[in-house]
């Protein structure tokens, strides 16, 4: 019997518990985010999203969308067979003024993944669980637990949704669902967070409107934008810090904004419940909003509409969070190049010859074949391991958390403060050059699910940079965590 290894170890935990508490707080209802990732050491992980909706007859539903990710569970194998087996347990609650008033559905399943490859246990694919749920026009709170059943580990999140009542006399919109298409989903598959990985092909988001009258005409808007943001990768560690206006130190600029499209759609003679569909090709990387809302005008007004719906995203490159194609490792090595070295790295159009330059690069530093694979290795699991951790409005390798990471490992310790977190590594605090403090930069937003933290940067971390990337290219990181 062979049972996964959990990667993860205990000074992570604190990492985590600090950024999930972080993402909590007051958020605009309005504008959906989908669920965050944060990969939760021994427990069973996923994500998933519930909508509030109606169904081909126009009957109101709660849409739920579950993603469990395959190689958080454990494993057991059996003639070639791997396995994990888990339990299911949602509830849906009707509520009335936050209080919860009414069991709506409360069920059990059990689920078993299973495969012929050993590598499962590892995946980072998830296992797909959809649900339709019948009930009344109002408010409702969700609960999903996961179990995992050979370590009896559970995880459980809420969501809350609602179901506009059809019978009033006024416009509705309900929340929007997020379907992706691509070649492993060729029919759709639900999205149920921010991130969405560069593989998928295009995205359908629907949603449903309400309309009781011909009277005279209804408009439905959309919208896509997409964020001015920061999509380069951290500076040095002894760069001066960016100015505090600077996109590098805020992250994301809501007040500014690029409108990739727009487009309007009459209602002359439909009523009832009407679905509403637009599929998008997937945008290139950046950080994005797609906007909805119904009025009487047909001038694009959403702070002027009560019906105002949207949802964030932001694609990913192609293997996220893994690192699989040969230009996203080749990125992804800017810690132990200089930029020039990176540039000209990356500026190799032929796939064939990058990778050979980059086979080039690890035995010339070396200069062992055996040891390069090691340190490959531990470099790429770091790489993929920020990516599941920090990722927020960039992928979480390019983050300033990310880089830390990636070079000195997970903290020791870590303590959090009113605007800032400190990362230590050793017993002793007070040693500068073994202690690294990130600020929170605060996001004018209250839909964002993320806290954008920026590396306090100071000259005398020029040393310990420049000896860090020498144990990566030399094989000591393999014998000497920092």
């Amino acid at each position: 019997m062979i049972y996964a290894i959990q990667k993860f170890r205990g000074p992570l935990m604190i990492v985590l518990a600090i950024i999930l508490v972080s993402c909590s707080g007051s958020r605009n209802p309005t504008v959906q985010t989908g669920s965050v990732q944060r990969l939760l050491e021994g427990q069973p992980n996923f994500t998933f999203e519930a909508v509030g909706g109606f169904d081909s007859d126009g009957l109101p539903v709660i849409y739920i969308d579950i993603e469990v990710m395959e190689g958080s569970l454990i494993y057991a194998e059996s003639d070639g067979i791997y396995s994990a087996k888990f339990t299911l347990d949602y509830e849906v609650f009707r509520m009335a003024d936050d209080d919860m008033v009414q069991a709506l559905r409360s069920e059990r399943e059990q689920h078993e993944i299973t495969g012929t490859d050993r590598t499962i246990s590892d995946s980072g694919d998830y296992y797909r669980i959809s649900k339709i749920i019948p009930a009344r026009p109002g408010d409702y709170r969700i609960n999903i637990t996961v179990i995992d059943n050979r370590s009896d580990k559970r995880t459980s999140f809420t969501k809350n949704t609602s179901i506009f009542d059809p019978g009033t006399e006024r416009n509705q919109i309900t929340s929007i669902r997020v379907i992706s298409f691509s070649e492993e989903h060729p029919t759709g598959a639900p999205i149920t967070t921010y991130d969405i990985p560069g593989r998928v092909d295009s995205l359908a988001f629907q949603f449903y409107v309400s309309r009781t009258t011909t009277e005279r005409p209804s408009y439905v808007h959309t919208r896509l934008i997409r964020f001015e943001s920061d999509t380069d990768v951290p500076l040095s560690m002894s760069n001066p810090m960016p100015r505090q206006g600077s996109l590098a130190y805020r992250g994301i600029n809501y007040n500014r904004y690029e409108v990739i499209e727009q487009s309007i759609r009459t209602l002359d003679t439909e009523t009832g419940q009407i679905l509403i569909e637009l599929i998008i090709p997937l945008p290139e990387q950046g950080n994005y909003r797609f906007e909805a809302f119904m009025s009487d005008s047909r001038e694009f007004e959403p702070g002027a509409s009560t019906n105002f719906k949207a949802r964030d995203f932001s694609p990913r490159s192609y293997s996220f969070p893994k690192i699989r194609t040969i230009r996203e490792m080749a990125r992804s090595l800017t810690y132990l190049q200089t930029q020039r070295e990176n540039e000209n790295l990356l500026s190799i159009e032929d796939d064939n010859k990058l990778k050979l330059e980059m086979d080039r690069f690890w035995i010339d530093n070396l200069r062992n074949s055996n040891k390069a694979r090691s340190v490959i290795n531990l470099y790429y699991t770091r790489v993929e391991e920020a990516n599941k951790q920090f990722s927020g409005i960039k992928e979480g390798w390019m983050t300033d958390m990310g880089m830390i990471y990636i070079l000195f490992g997970p903290p020791w310790y870590v303590d959090r403060f009113h605007d800032r977190i400190r990362w230590i590594y050793g017993y002793d605090s007070s040693d500068p050059y073994r202690v690294f403090y990130f600020r929170i930069s605060r996001l004018e937003s209250r839909s964002f699910p993320f806290n954008h933290y920026v590396l306090l940067r100071d000259q005398f971390y020029h040393t310990v940079e420049y000896q860090r990337r020498q144990d990566w290219l030399n094989g000591i990181v393999l014998t000497r965590p920092f």
